[in-house]
């Protein structure tokens, strides 16, 4: 009795014990001023820690590895002095600067704030990336990962969150997926207030994600700015997609999605026939629209927007189509399709592309356009829509200034362009109903009822006009050659971006 007595007392120490452990208050971790590294510190460190990460002169030449079987929760924050913020840098050879593996999906949540983190001219394949695996609950939420206040430039691909699914499709179109690759753990992200800049390949990949894309300078990337598969109640909202290659904005196989008071513009197409696009909508997994709602949508070469099928992979042989349903209302969609006239419509402000496939839905209301003849393909313009008119911003905005801002509070200078002139018709014009109402203050004009375009809406209040300054000038010449130092006989980013072009292919796989 006795001995039964003690062990069931050890039990209870041993449950106090680890819901201690569990649930502990997380402790600071000092870099360098208490570990020289950040690796050094991650040795020592428990869940709920936080490392936190000095600006000094030098960068952190380091790869970051997060291991879920030692980490539920951890921060890396860095402590910015003097406006001046660390860099972490790292040459990858396919690796990434920050890499969270959980592969075993146990619940674990991540939070990078704070950081310039740096490829090195495309010599890291990840600036952020999580690594997870098939999960037995497909609908459960297993990795939150939240990214704020970076700097994240020059790698392969900006934030990659999920297990790539792309495929080709039984058509022979691109932008299938593979049913294989979508039964991978789904993930919350909060991924807010960064400059995602210049990666090879795209800025970001979302695969089986929910959460929030926000705030953010998203820019002159090689393919996408911000790509999702099977995207479920993402919110997309207050971004600045430009100059970006092939998509500012693909949402594939997305279910109850809203892309709401972004700008999109400037998409430049790198070969006839593909891409271009200002945002492209492939197939829905749900009866819910997709939304887009309150965006500035131009220049950009091919479509501004995109609405298609797209198809998911079976097997070797087989695939189904998905249909998509999407709503396109309260838009500013100008000037896109520019370049030279393409076949089947591209040459178009909204493309339509039915298959003729029952059920494919496209709700185009409360939009302006410059020209009727050019606003759609593939339906007929709906009577709510802004025809033959001018959108009238305060000034002629010059989409193309963002290609060479250094930090978000110039990127709102550029931005505060796309205010509607007290003439313009676009004030007042949106859906009357009182859902759709400006969001009180702000730069909405007017009566309540929505103003189109970035500053109307329930979603009118920009976060960039209470932001706090960022800047770019560490990076670049100062950065490679420290690097090289360090390295001899480094590679040069355009060699290595050259490499990862041969080996992932002309069109990425996604």
């Amino acid at each position: 009795m006795r001995r039964h007595c003690s062990l069931i007392a050890l039990a209870v120490l041993f449950a106090a014990g680890h819901a201690q452990a569990v649930n502990r208050v997380g402790e600071v971790l000092r870099v360098p001023s208490e570990y020289g590294s950040i690796r050094a510190a991650l040795r020592v460190a428990q869940s709920g820690d936080e490392i936190r990460i000095a600006a000094r002169s030098d960068p952190y030449f380091e790869r970051i590895v997060i291991d879920s079987g030692i980490f539920r929760s951890l921060r890396l924050v860095g402590e910015v002095i003097d406006g001046e913020y660390p860099i972490i840098a790292n040459r990858g050879e396919e690796r990434g600067v920050i890499e969270i593996h959980n592969e075993a999906n146990l619940p674990v949540d991540v939070t990078v704030e704070h950081l310039i983190i740096d490829g090195l001219g495309h010599d890291a394949w990840y600036g952020v990336k999580v690594f997870n695996s098939p999960a037995p609950d497909r609908d459960q939420v297993y990795n939150h990962l939240t990214v704020n206040d970076c700097i994240i430039g020059r790698c392969v691909f900006g934030i990659e969150v999920g297990e790539r699914s792309g495929t080709e499709g039984c058509s022979g179109q691109w932008g299938a997926a593979d049913r294989a690759k979508l039964i991978y753990s789904r993930s919350e992200v909060q991924v807010t207030d960064n400059i995602i800049y210049d990666m090879a390949k795209d800025g970001i990949n979302f695969y089986r994600v929910e959460g929030e894309l926000s705030g953010n300078l998203i820019f002159r990337n090689g393919d996408e700015g911000c790509h999702t598969t099977d995207a479920r109640q993402l919110l997309v909202q207050h971004n600045i997609f430009t100059h970006n290659g092939h998509m500012n904005l693909h949402f594939q196989l997305g279910e109850a999605c809203v892309a709401a008071n972004n700008l999109i513009a400037r998409c430049q197409r790198a070969k006839r026939g593909y891409g271009g696009y200002g945002v492209v909508v492939g197939g829905s997994f749900s009866d819910d629209l997709i939304l887009i709602e309150n965006n500035v949508i131009e220049e950009n070469l091919a479509a501004g927007i995109r609405v298609q099928p797209t198809e998911v992979r079976l097997d070797a042989v087989s695939c189904i189509p998905v249909i998509a349903k999407v709503a396109v209302r309260n838009n500013i969609i100008c000037s896109n399709a520019w370049a030279e006239p393409d076949s089947a419509g591209l040459d178009h402000e909204v493309y339509f592309q039915r298959r003729e496939l029952p059920g494919m839905r496209l709700d185009l209301e409360h939009n302006l356009f410059r020209a009727a003849d050019k606003a759609v393909y593939g339906m007929s313009l709906p009577n709510s829509n802004l025809v033959n008119s001018e959108q009238v911003f305060t000034v002629i905005p010059d989409s193309t200034e963002f290609a060479d801002v250094t930090s978000l509070s110039e990127a709102w200078d550029v931005l505060r362009g796309y205010e509607l002139n007290e003439l313009s018709p676009a004030i007042d014009g949106g859906d009357p109903r009182p859902q759709y109402d400006d969001a009180p203050g702000g730069l909405s004009k007017g009566e309540p009822r929505n103003d189109l375009g970035l500053f109307g809406g329930p979603r009118a209040i920009w976060p960039f006009m209470d932001v706090v300054d960022q800047r770019l000038r560490r990076l670049g010449r100062q950065v490679d050659q420290q690097a090289g130092s360090r390295r001899p006989g480094s590679r040069t980013g355009s060699t290595k971006a050259n490499r990862s072009g041969r080996k992932m292919g002309s069109k990425s796989v996604r």
